[in-house]
């Protein structure tokens, strides 16, 4: 089990990183070199390429434990912590819709699970 909240915290962590590594870059008057050059050397693009990778090992490893129709619906909590961790990191916006959207996807990732 600890394999499928290791996938939601590593994905979770990954997209927030590659977030977090563009930040910044958009809008710059660079060229289109200068500005891959200046995204590349962005140690936090290499924090979500590398977590990317973790996850990319033990969502192979869960697949093998795990029932496909069991450890999907695991990755919809990733799109919770991804949300949250936008408003929290990022101080995006998090309106009553996502609220909603958050909550249905939650119930729904429950009702897979637990039936």
């Amino acid at each position: 089990m600890w394999k499928l909240f290791a996938i939601i915290l590593l994905r979770s962590a990954s997209d927030l990183s590659f977030k977090g590594a563009i930040s910044g870059c958009v809008g710059s008057d660079r060229s289109p070199i200068g500005w891959v050059v200046h995204w590349v050397s962005r140690p936090l693009l290499w924090v979500g390429l590398v977590l990317g990778a973790l996850n990319v090992v033990v969502w192979s490893s869960a697949l093998k434990t795990f029932d496909l129709s069991y450890a999907y619906p695991f990755l919809s909590f990733s799109y919770v912590t991804i949300i949250l961790g936008g408003r929290l990191f990022f101080n995006e916006t998090l309106d009553r819709y996502k609220t909603i959207g958050v909550c249905i996807i939650t119930m729904g990732s429950l009702l897979l699970l637990f039936q």
